[in-house]
């Protein structure tokens, strides 16, 4: 049962993305190179998420699908927020490329329970 709910809320999500047009994939020789896609749109606020591929990094690529995202986001009316880890200095860069600018540093806390 839990499976299939998880299963259920993976596609439930995915046609989200799709049907909302906020997803945005660079294709090169029938490939994923890199693809940006809103992780969850809160209020005014949609989280952007991109991935690049190993092979194809450091191209552009990412750029260009996160440029487009963004634009999409502005379009809606909504706010486009890049959460990115500290030590991603190529993510960092990505964003800086884009006029980003950092609002706010976000602390994450784990523990085992």
């Amino acid at each position: 049962p839990y499976r299939r709910q998880r299963q259920m809320c993976i596609r439930d999500r995915l046609k989200y993305i799709l049907d909302s047009e906020m997803i945005y994939i660079v294709p090169i020789d029938n490939k994923i190179a890199s693809m940006a896609f809103t992780s969850d749109i809160y209020n005014i606020g949609a989280n952007i998420v991109v991935s690049t591929n190993k092979e194809y990094r450091k191209k552009g690529y990412g750029k260009s699908a996160v440029a487009a995202l963004t634009n999409s986001i502005l379009e809606n009316q909504l706010l486009p927020i890049y959460f990115v880890n500290v030590n991603n200095e190529a993510s960092i860069n990505l964003a800086k490329s884009l006029q980003y600018e950092k609002m706010a540093l976000e602390i994450v806390v784990c523990t085992k329970i």
